[in-house]
């Protein structure tokens, strides 16, 4: 009986490190995350940028999801990815948002995401991904709806 108490104890701490875990600070890029929030038995690999790949997991602040990868050595957050539909940036964009843009302001990182210009809380609004680019209109525009929002390096 005590071991299968002592087990389940076990299995429930690691459990709950390999879930999402709620923290109540902000998440910048660059900042340190604590130890115990990049201890997982069960690492996952997020892409970063083309070619690059961290140990990533997923967070929640203020009842908000978030992909959250960091490097493997510093513990220093590298990326940053929500589709979370409750997340606003702070001018008030949000996922499903439809824009109307120009092709310059489209960057797109070939086989991984396709990007428009940056919120001005530094949110990269996510409109495409892998080579899908978007084909702009007879007169140049681009029709976009917003997927996501990533912050990287």
């Amino acid at each position: 009986m005590a071991r299968t108490r002592i087990a389940l104890f076990i299995l429930l701490a690691v459990s709950s490190i390999a879930c999402a875990q709620d923290v109540s600070w902000n998440l910048r890029i660059g900042e340190r995350l604590p130890r115990e929030l990049t201890l997982t038995s069960y690492p996952r690999l997020c892409t970063t940028a083309p070619g690059q790949t961290d140990p990533c997991r997923t967070l929640t602040v203020k009842n908000v999801d978030y992909t959250v990868a960091w490097n493997a050595e510093t513990r220093t957050i590298t990326y940053i990815y929500t589709e979370d539909p409750t997340f606003k940036t702070e001018d008030n964009v949000e996922v499903g948002t439809k824009l109307v843009l120009t092709e310059k302001d489209i960057k797109a990182y070939p086989g991984w995401l396709i990007v428009s210009a940056p919120t001005k809380d530094g949110w990269l609004p996510v409109v495409g991904r892998g080579n899908n680019l978007p084909k702009p209109d007879a007169s140049g525009k681009v029709k976009v709806e917003i997927l996501a929002f990533a912050k990287m390096k």
